[in-house]
């Protein structure tokens, strides 16, 4: 039997719960949660430093094996997750689009945010052959500023190629994305 601060490997393989000491790793593993970048996790609540691998939550069962996981450590969320039932899957889009949603809604309140969006949209300036086909007085027509112009003619002309980052290491991904004026680490 480990003592409560021993470090462990766990495999969250739903045929199985086996938990074994390893010197200072926790690594967390399923065929349908893609393993991430390692970060720095406690196991049990303060009781002391692992390495710990993220994930990236894909599919409702990844988001179904952590509410189970947290009810389990937790007595409060065991209860609320009773009353709430299961945890839908929140994913957000990624890609051009996404991207340009964030420049738009760059210190903007939602509903300044959305009524620039809903026009670029309605004209379908959302994509970025027709951004970089369209005027200046037609981006200003819908909204967006001179700046938000620049950046977002600046997110078209990067051609980044989406899907390869979304297979690529966050810090990658990061590193690309900043490249791009308009975009910082908080965007990325």
């Amino acid at each position: 039997m480990r003592s409560r601060n021993a470090p462990f490997v766990h495999w969250n393989d739903p045929r199985s719960t086996r938990r074994e000491p390893r010197a200072g790793r926790s690594v967390h593993a399923r065929p349908s949660c893609r393993l991430g970048q390692p970060v720095v996790g406690f196991w049990p609540a303060g009781t002391g430093p692992i390495l710990s691998v993220g994930r990236i939550i894909e599919t409702p069962d990844c988001v179904a094996e952590g509410a189970l996981h947290l009810a389990a450590v937790e007595p409060r969320f065991a209860w609320a997750l009773e009353l709430t039932g299961p945890l839908p899957l929140r994913r957000r889009k990624d890609g051009f689009e996404a991207l340009l949603d964030a420049i738009v809604s760059q210190q903007l309140s939602v509903a300044a945010a959305d009524a620039i969006w809903g026009r670029l949209k309605e004209r379908g300036l959302v994509g970025p052959r027709n951004l970089l086909n369209a005027s200046e007085d037609d981006l200003r027509a819908c909204g967006l500023s001179r700046q938000k112009i620049r950046y977002a003619r600046e997110l078209a002309r990067a051609r980044i190629r989406y899907a390869a980052l979304r297979e690529a290491p966050t810090d990658e991904v990061i590193a690309t994305l900043i490249e791009v004026p308009g975009i910082g680490r908080w965007t990325a």
